[in-house]
């Protein structure tokens, strides 16, 4: 197993495991975050799991993690995105009065 920490980005550090399938033509790449869980004592929490080709891995190990980060970041993003756009939804269902007739074609 190959193991670097910290692989730093502008979000924050990470640690990134990457290890070879005993079944599989995979390399697994997981993504953890360090947590101080006590003053003295911190731990890791895992993020995520990639999955990348024997082939295009073996020739590269650090590419590999840098875009299994990356891409962990980038997921992110569009879960943030989707929370926004849930969140503005269900408050426009809120503020809606419920009215769906047509006013003036029933004049």
């Amino acid at each position: 197993m190959l193991t670097k920490f910290p692989v730093t980005t502008d979000r924050g550090e990470y640690r990134v495991d990457i290890e070879k399938s005993d079944y599989f033509s995979y390399y697994y790449a997981r993504i953890y975050q360090k947590r101080n869980v006590l003053r003295y004592f911190s731990t890791f929490k895992h993020l995520a799991t990639y999955q990348g080709l024997y082939s295009d891995v073996e020739e590269d190990f650090v590419a590999f993690a840098k875009d299994t980060v990356l891409t962990y970041e980038d997921d992110c993003d569009a879960e943030e995105i989707a929370r926004v756009k849930k969140r503005k939804a269900v408050e426009a269902f809120h503020a809606w009065d419920g009215d769906i007739t047509t006013k003036e074609e029933s004049r």
